[in-house]
């Protein structure tokens, strides 16, 4: 719902009116390039302690990613 109404609010804002043809042009501009999800290619670790333990098997770096809230925002 987000993407849709910054969508609408960046067409309006632009003077464009969302028909067939501008549609077909935002639709392919929002979506994600293999660039941007790149990230879930990342053997993420749901737990620190499993993390922690194939680190110190594999003798490679730890990167530990915490933050306050929702990861969108949305608190």
């Amino acid at each position: 719902m987000f993407a849709s109404t910054t969508l609408l609010l960046t067409l309006a804002a632009a003077g464009q009116d969302l028909d067939a043809t501008t549609f077909e042009h935002w639709r392919d501009y929002v979506v994600p390039a293999a660039e941007d999800e790149r990230w879930l290619e990342v053997g993420w670790r749901a737990t620190y302690w499993d993390a922690v333990l194939e680190a110190h098997e594999l003798e490679r770096p730890l990167l530990m990613w915490a933050m306050n809230g929702h990861p969108l925002g949305c608190t």
